[in-house]
């Protein structure tokens, strides 16, 4: 059977794995302690914080056949916030929706962590090169362990990685190159009581910040609040000290909210390289079949979660014609 390593476990890598599974053995590397990718949850003493990807549409009918059992199952459901848009130069006003939108019913990372539960993952496994052997890739982690040996090398990580790790191999490296990104700081704060503000998440105008929004774990009975930068503002800052960036993203926080947050328990500040798809390659996939090499990700299509899957699961349906 045709053997497939596949890097990165986000929604593209899942989606793209789960689909493989049934034509070809499919390993899965993933540098991180979970499936999820963007689309993360992160857990710290009574916490819960969706700190990449605040929500999805789904607009593609590919996309919505493949979310109805995750939905019927409660594992992914439509999530209808008080929604409002803060500007600290004028007055806020309610937003309205006209599509749904959808969240993990337990946290942003449950849809791929479901589609990774059958999956042979290597979870904490960060790849670093490939090397040829023969007809067939050998694949190298940041500590030098090899594992291998692949007929084919799918990457679905951010595309400064994927071409960090695959070099001039992949004879579609200059159409990644042109990819851009932009990166985001997210802000996490566990708060030890609801905060009284009046809507669940803000869309925010002419602030450092570009979104606000509640948490609540109901199992600990916990609330909190994740704060997105600008992507301007982050780009600009990318350099700049965690603890500086943190008061300040906090600053602006309390500008917005009257200085309504007094009880903040827990805070912390992540950085996300690669937040906001700025340029795509502009296609599903790319692939080097003479190589036996492929890309995918958000990044090829667009921005949007949705693009992830497609990317994932176009190129999945692809590869099953060539195996």
């Amino acid at each position: 059977m045709t053997s497939i390593a596949v890097i990165g476990a986000g929604l593209a890598g899942s989606i793209a794995a789960h689909s493989l599974q049934t034509s070809a053995k499919v390993t899965v590397f993933e540098k991180s302690g979970r499936a999820g990718g963007r689309m993360s949850t992160r857990r710290v003493e009574s916490y819960s914080f969706n700190h990449g990807a605040q929500f999805f549409t789904a607009r593609d009918p590919e996309f919505k056949d493949f979310l109805k059992p995750y939905i019927d199952q409660n594992i992914v459901t439509q999530w209808n916030p008080r929604i409002t848009t803060l500007d600290p130069l004028d007055r806020p006003f309610k937003r309205i929706w006209y599509e749904p939108h959808y969240v993990g019913t337990q946290g942003m990372s449950a849809l791929a962590g479901s589609l990774a539960e059958n999956l042979d993952v290597r979870y904490r496994c960060e790849i670093a090169s490939l090397k040829s052997i023969g007809k067939k890739w050998q694949l190298q982690d940041t500590e030098h362990n090899d594992y291998g040996e692949f007929d084919w090398v799918i990457s679905a990580i951010p595309s400064a990685q994927a071409l960090n790790i695959l070099s001039s191999k992949l004879q579609q490296h200059a159409e990644i190159a042109d990819v851009v990104f932009s990166p985001c700081f997210s802000l996490m704060l566990g708060l030890k009581n609801k905060p009284a503000l009046g809507f669940d998440a803000a869309v925010v105008k002419n602030s450092s910040i570009s979104w606000l929004a509640q948490t609540h774990s109901e199992q600990a009975n916990s609330y909190g609040l994740v704060i997105h930068s600008n992507n301007a503002w982050a780009k600009t800052h990318i350099d700049d000290e965690k603890e500086l960036l943190q008061e300040q993203l906090f600053a602006s926080a309390q500008q917005l909210l009257n200085n309504s947050l007094q009880d903040v328990q827990y805070a912390a500040l992540h950085r996300w390289l690669y937040a906001k798809v700025e340029t795509s390659a502009q296609q599903d996939y790319l692939i080097d079949r003479e190589n036996r090499l492929a890309v995918c990700g958000e990044w090829c299509r667009g921005n949007r979660v949705e693009d992830a899957f497609l990317s994932g699961f176009k190129l999945a349906e692809f590869l099953k014609t060539q195996l």
